[in-house]
């Protein structure tokens, strides 16, 4: 069989780069396969891929040979129709979709670029499409906005533009990230299907080794712009021959982690992790708590959606509650709820005995020495304009009593705490890595030696080497400074690793807790089962 892609000596380099970020590389995309391109960050796989549809940097300079569908794309001056002959699918479909306009105008306007129908004959088509991508073939989710879809929602919508002129191949780049896993399994099972509809090939890229075992028939491992490792993905996956490929795979939490320190970047050996004493005092104390979200109009009646029902439970000094459950389940608004970042509807929070609920802005910021939250995006969090120094300062000028001097002691021990260096103090969150800025933003939390932190899908976006760096962090952090934390999480794995205790979320309520290997090992509710099922199945 010809390859539909045909990869050979593809090296791209940037002039301030000594080092090529592809060095290199050959590799074949035959038609109907599904080809993972797996590795870290920085490996060279969203690169690779920008390639072949000619969507590199400007400033890159390409070398090697590229043919696709049996023609030349790099020196013969052929460009690839992209749209007809490959699809797109991105990492954040909210940021790959227009704002502005409706789903149904978006894809409409994908169908019509290459086919010449009215708008209502592609209407019909894009009906179809949705109900190809196994979403309402209806017109109200044509009308809606993306902001108004789930994250699933917005990547079928994403699915069903990229198929919509039937490609010949499929670039889905880290498609699922940062999605809840029966989501994931949804999406990757989706384009499995239609792959197999449309003899279509799919270039999947992920770091998520474990997920694309599933889905990929081969695949690639890169690492620094060249290609470590290549086969069959289910032989790469049980019988890996390369050590970097074995640290990918054990870098990623299972059931059966817990108790060890996880194989990273600083860290490559498994050892026997110190046992950490819960202590039976509770540090805070959750009644009734709930959250109701009211939407008024000038034009409609106001609408109320409740986020939280009801709910309660403790928190013991020393202890991490891991918190999972699918989006929209309730679990970041519990978790802002109990730091009062959103006001709760009804119920308490007493911390250390006091009802932090009924306590004055005044009263509320002298407390946040001792209460602290890690959001899911640094980059988000942390402010651009601010350098390491600063950002690090801040919570120090502004909680505690320290000196001069003291600032810049306490300051150079966060550094080496987290693992990042003295000359990193002027730089900018732009000039640091996904996980250094997850570092920075545990540092932050940290620097007034707070009592609890709430966690908030702080390692969700992380490659697996650089999670296993941050939840080896926060074990050895835990062990330290003996804070207590509500782990909020999609991941189970991750959740079993580092809790003592969990608590699972569904529709805003609470439907389990129990202790890690009780409540994934033995689950009492469908729920709980079904996610497990996603996950592990």
């Amino acid at each position: 069989m010809q390859p539909l892609v045909a990869i050979n000596n593809l090296e791209i380099t940037f002039p301030n780069l000594e080092i090529p970020a592809v060095a290199g590389i050959s590799f074949e995309i035959y038609p109907g396969e599904m080809l993972a391109l797996a590795g870290e960050s920085g490996s060279g796989k969203s690169l690779t891929a920008l390639s072949i549809n000619n969507l590199q940097p400007s400033e890159a300079i390409v070398k090697g040979n590229i043919i696709f569908n049996g023609e030349e794309i790099i020196s013969q001056q052929k460009k690839i129709n992209r749209g007809k002959d490959t699809g797109n699918i991105f990492q954040d479909p909210l940021q790959a979709l227009n704002p502005v306009y409706n789903c149904g105008e978006q894809l409409i306007e994908s169908i019509r670029i290459y086919n010449p129908l009215s708008k209502q004959e592609a209407k019909k088509i894009a009906l179809q499409l949705l109900e190809q991508v196994e979403l309402p073939a209806t017109s109200d989710i044509l009308n809606r906005y993306p902001h108004q879809l789930s994250g699933g929602q917005q990547q079928r919508i994403m699915i069903a533009m990229a198929i919509c002129n039937n490609p010949k191949l499929l670039i889905a780049d880290e498609p699922t990230t940062a999605l809840d896993a029966s989501v994931q399994k949804g999406v990757l099972t989706l384009i499995s299907k239609l792959r197999k509809e449309y003899n279509m090939a799919v270039l999947l890229i992920s770091h998520d080794l474990q997920l694309v075992g599933k889905f990929a028939d081969r695949t690639i491992i890169m690492q620094r712009g060249k290609i470590v490792e290549t086969g069959v993905t289910l032989q790469i996956i049980h019988q890996p021959q390369e050590p970097y490929t074995k640290l990918l795979l054990a870098a990623r939490p299972t059931l059966e982690s817990k108790g060890f320190s996880l194989p990273s970047t600083e860290n490559p050996e498994i050892k026997k992790l110190e046992s950490v004493e819960v202590n039976n005092q509770v540090l805070m104390r959750v009644k009734g708590i709930s959250k109701v979200f009211t939407q008024k109009s000038a034009f409609k009646k106001a609408t109320h959606t409740t986020a939280v029902h009801p709910s309660s439970f403790e928190i013991f000094q020393n202890e991490i509650v891991g918190i999972v459950g699918e989006s929209g389940s309730g679990k970041t608004t519990l978790g802002r709820m109990l730091l009062r970042l959103i006001e709760p509807t009804s119920g308490s929070v007493y911390f250390n005995d006091k009802d932090i609920t009924t306590l004055s802005t005044t009263e509320l910021r002298a407390l946040r020495k001792d209460i602290q939250i890690v959001f899911q995006n640094p980059y988000a969090s942390l402010n651009p304009q601010m350098t390491l120094h600063e950002i690090l300062s801040e919570p120090l000028r502004l909680h505690t009593s320290y000196t001069p001097s003291e600032r810049t002691a306490r300051i150079y021990e966060l550094l080496s705490q987290v693992q990042l260096l003295p000359e990193h103090l002027n730089r900018y969150p732009h000039q640091f890595s996904g996980g250094q800025r997850q570092r920075i933003a545990i540092a932050r939390a940290l620097a007034t030696n707070p009592k609890f932190i709430v966690m908030d899908e702080s390692v969700a976006a992380l490659d697996v080497r650089i999670q296993a760096s941050v939840l080896n962090l926060i074990q050895n952090l835990r062990k330290k400074y003996e804070f207590s934390a509500i782990f909020i999480s999609h991941d189970l794995e991750v959740v079993h690793y580092i809790s003592d205790r969990v608590i699972v979320m569904h529709n805003g309520s609470i439907i389990e807790t129990g202790l890690p290997d009780q409540v994934f090992k033995n689950p009492s509710q469908p729920y709980t089962k079904k996610l497990l099922q996603a996950v592990l199945g």
